[in-house]
């Protein structure tokens, strides 16, 4: 019976312990919406800017962006939080702006497009941002349908990824991986125009 009591009591005073710590845990998690107001900052210093693209002589292309996503309310979570995002379209017009200025096709003088035009039509089909235990990833996917005026039309499929650690669960550090996922697209759609291999 001696031996009984303090069993008892170190259980009690254990599941006491256990539901101040889950306390504490989850009023530190907020469920609060997440805005961000996003803006481009090219997370890879080796991506050339719109000059370096024409100094490499390849095919500059006029942009079209429209969101064609299937949930346009948000982007993801950060812990239990939602995340939302303002200026998704503008923020890929600055992101994908070494291709060329939007609205317009841009004629080019040499390169494996001579003499062409081309034009990239792009629909955004998915933004994402999640977290992990302490890993922040971001998905973007997107169809481009790319024609010059002699050329049949061509359509691609692009997906872009971002992966970093999260320190904070910061505004900044979203922005920062949803940046890495679109710089990853944009170098992948200049591959596509240096290659020269659009069409057939």
């Amino acid at each position: 019976m001696a031996k009984t009591v303090p069993r008892m009591v170190f259980r009690l005073k254990y599941w006491a312990v256990s539901l101040v710590l889950v306390s504490l845990m989850t009023s530190c998690i907020s469920f609060e919406p997440i805005h961000l107001n996003l803006q481009y900052d090219r997370m890879d210093e080796k991506t050339p800017e719109r000059q370096g693209v024409a100094d490499q002589r390849c095919g500059m292309p006029g942009v079209s962006i429209i969101d064609a996503r299937s949930n346009t309310e948000t982007i993801g979570r950060l812990r239990q939080a939602p995340v939302l995002a303002d200026g998704l379209v503008e923020w890929f017009f600055e992101g994908l702006s070494p291709l060329g200025k939007p609205g317009q096709s841009v004629s080019t003088a040499a390169g494996p497009f001579e003499g062409k035009a081309l034009q990239f039509d792009i629909a955004i089909r998915r933004v994402a941002v999640y977290d992990t235990t302490v890993r922040l990833h971001a998905t973007l996917v997107l169809n481009a349908r790319i024609q010059s005026a002699t050329d049949p039309p061509t359509e691609r499929l692009y997906r872009g990824e971002g992966d970093m650690m999260s320190w904070t669960g910061s505004k900044t550090e979203l922005l920062d991986v949803l940046n890495l996922a679109l710089t990853d697209v944009l170098k992948q759609m200049l591959r596509t125009i240096e290659r020269g291999d659009l069409f057939p």
